[in-house]
This record gives C-alpha cells, structure tokens and sequence, in this order.
C-alpha cells in the first residue's frame, strides 16, 4: 500500500483520474468534508474544489469533468 495524501486530516473517498495524472479527494482539514484535487506525482499542486462542503469525488470518462456530492445535490466542475 502507497500512501498518496499524507496529512494530519482524515482524507478519504479517492478518484484517480483516467490518465493518472490527477488525484481528487475529500478532506475534513476544513471542520467539513470538502473536495480537494492534487497532481501526481506529487508536485505540490494542490486545489480546493468544493467551497461548501462536497463528498464522493468521480471523474468523468473522458477526464476532462470531476463530480462530487454535496447532501442530495450533485455537481461538477471542468477540468
């Protein structure tokens, strides 16, 4: 097992993206779940997607669209 996100949050709910270049997850360094996307290997860029709270990240097929749960609602941000 390789650890890809090593913080002192609990990170979780994983979404490696087709081309392995992009890693989106959640995190709770916020006090809230909130979608976080890094690139890899990690270079430390690092982006916060989600702005009031989000869960479950998932990449489209084609690569190029990430969506995330927030309560009942879906959404989905470009890439």
């Amino acid at each position: 097992m390789v650890r890809l996100v090593n913080g002192r949050f609990n990170e979780y709910g994983a979404a490696l993206s087709v081309d392995g270049r992009w890693l989106a997850y959640q995190s709770n360094e916020n006090g809230r779940p909130e979608i976080y996307v890094r690139d890899l290997p990690e270079s430390g860029g690092r982006w916060q997607i989600s702005t009031d709270g989000g869960e479950e990240p998932r990449w489209a097929n084609d690569g190029c669209e990430l969506f995330y749960r927030r309560q009942s609602s879906f959404y989905e941000c470009g890439v």
